[in-house]
């Protein structure tokens, strides 16, 4: 394994994707070099401020990973992010997250809190922190503009008249090969 450099973290920060393999391998990259978990957990939050909304997720993915599966080398990451990942949940809900990235971190808590990673209140105050978009200023702005329930419901009407969801009147595509699907 190569020997760690903050520089050398930041690139492999940068070429994180969210693919287990590349979670993984960088995870494991990390514990490996878990002597420098506090530059590591300063990094990650240093760069997570700076990533995309939708690569967000993919940090947290990173930090889940590498919290649980460095527990048996011992508990620094554990609790080094612990120490900021209140900051990392409002980050994440000020960004105006999209509704499937918030049911993927509340999943992440829901295990922690199974596993013991975190007690309860410490959960809880995580879970309070994600779900307090409503009063981000992304959110008010979003509430703000005219109705969006009322454009949904015309375009699922749309939908189900045979059109897509932008008012185009062609076949509806099959579950499979839609790039994604929405979620209740």
């Amino acid at each position: 394994m190569s020997s760690f450099t903050e520089s050398g973290l930041v690139k492999k920060l940068s070429e994180l994707n969210p693919s287990q393999q590349s979670i993984q391998t960088l995870s494991l990259w990390l514990i490996h070099h878990r002597k420098h978990h506090s530059i590591i957990v300063k990094t990650w939050l240093k760069e997570l401020h700076r990533v995309s909304s939708s690569k967000k997720l993919t940090f947290m993915y990173l930090a889940n990973d590498v919290i649980q599966n460095s527990k048996k080398k011992g508990p620094e990451f554990g609790k080094e992010y612990e120490n900021v990942l209140l900051k990392a949940f409002k980050l994440i809900a000020g960004s105006g997250p999209e509704e499937k990235t918030i049911h993927s971190l509340n999943r992440i808590l829901n295990i922690w809190g199974e596993r013991g990673v975190y007690d309860e209140p410490r959960i809880k105050e995580y879970s309070a922190a994600l779900n307090q978009r409503e009063k981000s200023p992304a959110a008010a702005a979003t509430a703000a503009t005219p109705s969006k329930k009322n454009g949904e419901e015309k375009r699922e009407k749309r939908k189900q008249e045979g059109g897509d969801s932008n008012g185009h009147g062609h076949k509806k595509k099959s579950k499979s090969s839609s790039s994604s699907s929405a979620t209740a």
